[in-house]
């Protein structure tokens, strides 16, 4: 199901004869042809002031994606990285089930939370130790 989305020059140009047809339909009624009707010409403004403000603001988007998709592309290339992903989900991973699990000790010890503590404080530090020492060898910029 791939439907058309319209470009931004594509709702400028609809806009535009919209608002064509909305003053032409003015100037009939108040027989006003030789010169813009004020406040048609104020809509028209301001339908194009809307417009430009969409159109900068979704070419803003397009350009911030593409740079960002292309950056994660790149980074995803370097070794160090797909193991620091790996880590990190592993460790968020690690985390959750501890949280879910400490409601069945029930036990008033709290030195199984303190090892699941330390477990994923001891990841996280190995894993910037290692970033730190391996990712600019593996860097491909």
């Amino acid at each position: 199901m791939s439907e058309h989305i319209p470009s931004a020059e594509e709702i400028q140009k609809e806009v535009e004869k919209q608002v064509d047809e909305v003053e032409k339909q003015v100037d009939e009624v108040t027989g006003n042809n030789d010169k813009e009707c004020g406040i048609v010409s104020a809509l028209k403004k301001a339908f194009n002031a809307v417009v430009d403000s969409v159109t900068k603001t979704a070419n803003c988007a397009q350009t911030t994606a593409c740079s960002t998709v292309s950056r994660v592309g790149v980074e995803l290339q370097n070794p160090v990285v797909l193991a620091q992903v790996a880590v990190i989900a592993s460790a968020s991973a690690a985390g959750y089930f501890a949280h879910l699990e400490k409601y069945k000790i029930k036990s008033d010890n709290r030195a199984i939370n303190c090892l699941n503590a330390a477990a994923l404080t001891a990841l996280v530090l190995a894993d910037g130790f290692l970033f730190n020492q391996y990712y600019s060898k593996y860097d491909k910029k």
